[in-house]
């Protein structure tokens, strides 16, 4: 552990570089569509447009 700290503080950069440049192996077991509606429920919001309401730790801010 001591040594791959060390490498990672000497030159992070090229300590990243040999995680990533390693030889991939397997195989995607998730079809597209699975994989696109996995993205779409991680990364939306049905409630977005909901208003949030007041917040009774922030002091109200008078116009300028």
């Amino acid at each position: 552990m001591a040594k791959k700290r060390a490498a990672f503080t000497d030159n992070p950069y090229i300590f990243a570089r040999s995680l990533l440049d390693k030889e991939r192996s397997g195989v995607l077991e998730t079809s597209i569509k699975g994989v696109r509606q996995y993205l779409h429920d991680t990364h939306s919001n049905p409630k977005r447009e909901d208003a949030l309401g007041d917040c009774d730790r922030i002091d109200p801010v008078e116009p300028p």
